[in-house]
């Protein structure tokens, strides 16, 4: 199946970061809230991310290996969508993926890809701009 869309969520990868990270950082609370509201489409709240700041360094900023800078995007899509505290590592990092996203590279080169070169640089501005105590201003990220 691969992406059907430019933005940061727009693909299958992306959808498998987002489920990895569901599992690594929920808590039966948050299955608990989840199946109350099913129709949100994701267990992660804040305090998944708030309260996970070592575990998230670990597991997931420091993945270097094949697709870990779009792992690294959708964690901040996450974030972001969550209203959760957002480290200036975190910020750094994220919009560090971002920058190194392969498709974004290529599109700036001449390839096809404008819609993945304004996909892009929003998320940055949005990432830069996001409150790294959370929640204000709440970003608005399109997802898929």
């Amino acid at each position: 199946m691969g992406w059907w869309s430019a933005d940061i969520m727009g693909g299958d990868g992306p959808l498998d970061a987002k489920d990895e990270f569901e599992e690594i950082l929920s808590s039966p609370e948050s299955y608990k809230a989840y199946e109350a509201k099913s129709w949100d489409g994701s267990i992660l709240t804040a305090d998944s991310f708030n309260n996970n700041h070592d575990l998230i360094r670990e597991q997931i900023l420091s993945r270097d290996n094949w697709g870990s800078e779009v792992d690294i995007q959708v964690l901040g899509v996450l974030i972001m969508k969550s209203g959760a505290v957002m480290p200036q590592d975190f910020k750094d990092a994220i919009i560090d993926a971002a920058e190194r996203d392969e498709w974004y590279i290529e599109s700036k080169k001449g390839g096809v890809g404008e819609d993945r070169i304004k996909a892009i640089e929003g998320f940055i501005e949005a990432v830069k701009s996001y409150d790294t105590d959370g929640g204000c201003p709440r970003v608005t990220v399109k997802e898929k």
